[in-house]
């Protein structure tokens, strides 16, 4: 007497398509169904399918994400480095720690924090 034959069901579909687009080897999904890679293809290519390219959707994304992250990361070194340009441009003016805006003088605390603040609160706020 031979095997029965297999029946997907929509529970085992459903954690067919999970699997792979988890990334799940084919050969350790059917290990789990518990049938032999060759009858996976056979009931379960469009779950295979869709989870491959849930892959490559989720791993376009993760590149993209990455992408903008750099792009932001670089963004914010030219900002900071403009940022100490101009507060070295103001030391070599006798201009560092006066507000640009009014002319007072910056308290200490303020420039500890940041030395690159070029205003004083009340003109920041």
């Amino acid at each position: 007497m031979g095997r029965r034959a297999h029946r997907p069901e929509p529970a085992s579909r459903r954690q067919v398509e999970a699997m792979a687009a988890c990334g799940v080897p084919e050969a350790d999904i059917g290990k789990v169904i518990a049938i032999d890679p060759k009858t996976l293809r056979k009931h379960y290519r469009h779950e295979l399918d869709v989870g491959a390219v849930s892959v490559g959707r989720l791993a376009r994304m993760d590149a993209m994400q990455r992408q903008a992250m750099a792009s932001e990361t670089q963004r914010r070194r030219q900002n900071r480095r403009v940022q100490l340009l101009q507060t070295l441009r103001r030391m070599d003016e006798d201009e560092f720690g006066y507000c640009a805006n009014c002319g007072e003088e910056i308290p200490d605390g303020r420039l500890d924090i940041d030395p690159t603040f070029h205003l004083c609160v009340k003109c920041a706020v």
